[in-house]
Order: structure tokens, then sequence, then C-alpha cells
């Protein structure tokens, strides 16, 4: 089974929320591997793309996922074709490496930095983060998170609002009013701020 791309993760409530693609496993078998996992709170099929199938799942916050977070860290990549499997993070430029790896050599003994890339990122007018977390409610950055992943957005769309809302438990008028009301807010920081 390999695990890989579309990695993103975020603190809510109840744990991490995070969203990540499969590919050469069934629905079964990654639901299998999730129900005997202890750090995996839940799980959902969200839908599937070529060849591809994308989940939601909720982690618990001591979960390595939530410890990279925990510590600045974005997972970007998770393989696991073969043990031992391979984990590519983004860390801030100004990230003690050195530190934060033996933070998590001493959580999750065995874990080796296999190599460490610098690369320059473009700079961006606004913090996006800061809008999701301090703008939109809980429920809201789930649905567009969700929608997003979803390939709501695509062109040609790959979810329809009916399977996105189904896939987070609401109906698809409420999916509308979430994903409407985030999409509100979101243009109204991107647009004021640039006047």
């Amino acid at each position: 089974m390999a695990a890989s791309s579309s990695w993103a993760s975020s603190r809510n409530p109840t744990g991490v929320k995070t969203f990540f693609t499969v590919r050469d496993a069934t629905v079964e078998e990654v639901q299998a591997v999730a129900s005997r996992s202890l750090e995996i709170i839940d799980i959902e099929h969200v839908s599937d793309r070529n060849s591809t199938a994308l989940f939601s799942a909720t982690l618990t916050d001591s979960s390595f996922i939530g410890t990279l977070l925990d510590h600045g860290a974005v997972p970007e990549t998770f393989l696991v074709d073969d043990l031992p499997a391979r984990v590519v993070a983004r860390l801030p430029a100004n990230a003690d490496i050195r530190t934060f790896v033996e933070v998590l050599q001493r959580r999750f003994p065995g874990i080796e930095l296999r190599s460490r890339r610098q690369r320059e990122r473009a700079v961006t007018t606004g913090n996006f983060d800061v809008a999701l977390t301090e703008t939109l409610t809980n429920r809201q950055r789930e649905t567009l998170e969700t929608a997003y992943y979803s390939g709501f957005f695509d062109s040609p769309r790959k979810s329809t609002g009916e399977e996105v809302g189904r896939s987070l438990g609401i109906s698809q008028p409420t999916f509308q009013h979430h994903l409407r009301a985030a999409e509100r807010k979101l243009l109204s920081q991107l647009l004021e701020s640039s006047v």
C-alpha cells in the first residue's frame, strides 16, 4: 500500500483533521489498517480520482502527524511502499532542524533524517493561515478543505456538493451554506487587504 501526496492537516477540537490519498490499496484495506491504529479516531473515504482514493481522517493529538504540526512542520508526503516509510515535511525557514529531529527521535525511536533541502518560497501578501484560523469557524474551514481536496473546485468537478456534504455528515444545502460563508469571509479578507 502506498499513501502519498495531497496531505493537508489542521487541528480541530476533536484532534488533527487530515486529508490524504492512497494508491495501490482498496478502500477496505485502508479502513482495516485504520481500525487497528491507536492514532486514528475515525476515517472516511471521500472520493476516488485517477486510481487514487481520497480519505479524511481525524487523528489523536499525540499521533505522528500531530507531533509534526506541534513543532511547526507541515507533512507533504508520507510514502509507505516498503518499510521503512518515508516522510517529506516542510518546516519554516527559521526552524532549528537538529532540535526538530531530536524531538522526533525521542518520541518515535528509529526515525532518521535522510536529506534536507532548502527551497525559496514565493512571498504572498497577507497571512492566509491567520485568515483560516481566526476568520472561519471550524465547520467552515473543514467544509472548505473537504471541498478542495475532494475536487469540488476542479474543472470538470470530481465531487458534487451532495457527495462532499455526505462525507461531512451534512446535507447538500448545509454544505453549500458553510462553503459560501467560508468563501465570502476569505474573499473579504483578500479583497479588503489589497485596497
